[in-house]
């Protein structure tokens, strides 16, 4: 996989002890209906009819657009948990966003149905790990 990466993050990614590869499904409306027939049993009847008959009548109506901004939004979630979690074990990890996202499924062998989202590095250090660039905390949230 090494030699199919972009520039852009390679060494990062080579070097972590574990990368985690992000996917959304974008089926959105089989996957609605899964979540009802898998969750049948501990959901109560107006959750089971939300997931098989509300959320994919939603889900179809989505336009290329919106569907890639839910599935990107509902990916970023993930991602901080996940991110959180493994910090609060005292996991280094970083969320990569940079990377080619035309040849992951093909490298990894995943349906195309999976749209890849980002890349977490994790892995164990004993270096103290400066934190990448962001803007200070006062440029981008305002009091008021």
């Amino acid at each position: 996989m090494a030699e199919d990466l972009p520039a852009l993050n390679k060494d990062q990614i080579e070097s972590a002890q574990y990368v985690i590869a992000l996917f959304s499904d974008t089926d959105l409306v089989q996957r609605a209906r899964k979540i009802a027939r898998i969750g049948s049993k501990n959901l109560p009847d107006d959750m089971i009819g939300y997931f098989m008959e509300t959320l994919p009548a939603r889900f179809a109506d989505f336009d290329e657009q919106t569907k890639g901004e839910y599935l990107a939004l509902n990916a970023g979630l993930v991602a901080m948990n996940l991110v959180l979690a493994l910090t609060d074990q005292g996991i280094s990890s970083n969320i990569i966003l940079g990377f080619d996202k035309t040849k992951t499924n093909t490298i990894l062998d995943i349906d195309e149905r999976f749209r890849p989202e980002l890349l977490i590095t994790v892995g164990y250090t004993d270096e103290k790990i400066e934190p990448s660039y962001r803007l200070p905390v006062d440029e981008i949230i305002e009091e008021r």
